[in-house]
């Protein structure tokens, strides 16, 4: 009889499972996968590969260096270090040096680092007097 490895992991183990944690609609696409299709709720969505895909009931969106978003987002926070090409409206939107949105751009607050590209059109949201 085969024995089972030891590096077996059961994903079913009460231990792996939050505990009163919000954080458990996180959603990362890693580095070489692409995705394209319906995301239609997590709290937090982590690309460091390529997604297609229209997003709304997401909270934050996080694109490291190297990956890639298409599509439209509606998100509160955006940190861009890859690259964004298509419609994002953010309340937030922080823009890393690597990072670069293309595209039309709605936002409430904006922070770019230097090096950081915007192409497209840009708006701010109406009633955001805050700097």
């Amino acid at each position: 009889l085969p024995q089972k490895s030891k590096n077996f992991y059961s994903f079913t183990s009460s231990d792996d499972k939050p505990k009163g944690n919000t954080n458990g609609k996180k959603l990362l696409i890693g580095k070489d996968i692409s995705l394209s299709g319906t995301i239609s709720s997590c709290e937090k969505l982590i690309i460091e590969g390529i997604v297609e895909t229209n997003i709304s009931k997401c909270r934050e969106l996080k694109i490291a260096c190297g990956g890639l978003f298409k599509g439209e987002a509606k998100i509160e926070i955006a940190e861009v270090a890859g690259e964004f090409v298509g419609s994002l409206f953010a309340d937030l939107l922080i823009l890393k040096a690597s990072g670069r949105v293309s595209g039309n751009l709605t936002y409430g607050k904006l922070e770019i680092e230097r090096g950081g590209e915007i192409i497209g059109n840009l708006s701010r949201i109406e009633g955001n007097t805050e700097s």
